[in-house]
């Protein structure tokens, strides 16, 4: 499985891999598959802090939920709504903000 956003989603032919998730920031994430068919799920609608960090929350729960036996679709929105619900708080740029001085 080939975890992507869309940035780099466009180096490469998807219709070659098995399996893609492209991720779309606020738009969510599409799963491509070779077979049946491609799935999506929405990013929930929240005012993000800090959209750096999403993807470590978001990249390992889709083989994860997979390997757990979720069906694709859940395991695609399972993924999408933690790396929704990361933006919540400061993760990887706090350390590197300013502070007033």
């Amino acid at each position: 499985m080939v975890i992507a956003n869309e940035v780099e989603a466009e180096s490469f032919d998807l219709s070659t891999l098995e399996h893609c998730v492209v991720t779309m920031g606020a738009g969510g994430a599409v799963h491509y598959a070779a077979r049946p068919r491609s799935r999506r799920a929405g990013a929930l609608n929240i005012e993000p802090v800090d959209t750096v960090v999403p993807a470590t929350s978001s990249v390992p729960s889709t083989p994860l939920c997979g390997a757990r036996g979720s069906a694709a679709q859940d395991a695609l929105s399972y993924a999408v709504t933690a790396g929704s619900l990361a933006t919540m708080a400061l993760g990887a740029q706090a350390p590197f903000r300013r502070t007033k001085r």
